[in-house]
């Protein structure tokens, strides 16, 4: 048997390696998110929540029921806003004269409870309530007229400042 001539080593090529991908600068030191720069690196982030704030004037009627009764209600506008209520001013459309004078009471939320009463007066025909009321964006603020004569128109007026969240 003849012997095979050895096989000979295919030759080796050389190729180039590839080129590296460009060095990166290295992230700037960790500094919290907020509005403090927007330089490299930086994030804004969410922007800090504010207040803008108004006149509030509101005014609502409700005529008397047969026991004389009668309540009116006063809501915040949207889910982001409270109020602060300077004044609240009652009247009713019955003669100076004229008997029995309604009582009227402020309630924030449920009229049923008195724990939840911000004030009363014995003269609900025509008196002024003041102090400070809070009124929250889930909260009402509701007046009630007791005692009066059926039929009478009852007024409440109430003034302050709204505050509106903004994001």
């Amino acid at each position: 048997m003849a012997a095979r001539p050895a096989a000979r080593a295919a030759p080796s090529i050389r190729r180039p390696a590839p080129p590296l991908p460009p060095r990166r600068k290295p992230a700037p030191a960790s500094r919290p998110a907020g509005n403090s720069g927007l330089g490299r690196g930086d994030t804004p982030g969410p922007p800090e929540p504010f207040e803008v704030s108004g006149k509030l004037k509101k005014s609502a009627q409700v005529t008397l029921d047969s026991s004389g009764s009668g309540t009116v209600t006063f809501t915040p506008y949207n889910a982001r806003q409270r109020w602060e209520v300077a004044q609240i001013v009652v009247t009713t459309n019955q003669a100076a004269t004229a008997t029995p004078v309604p009582a009227a009471e402020v309630f924030v939320n449920a009229t049923s409870s008195r724990g939840n009463s911000e004030g009363s007066t014995s003269s609900g025909s025509q008196d002024t309530l003041t102090g400070l009321v809070e009124v929250g964006a889930c909260d009402q603020l509701s007046v009630v007229w007791t005692g009066g004569i059926s039929g009478t128109v009852a007024t409440a007026v109430i003034t302050g400042q709204y505050f509106t969240r903004r994001a």
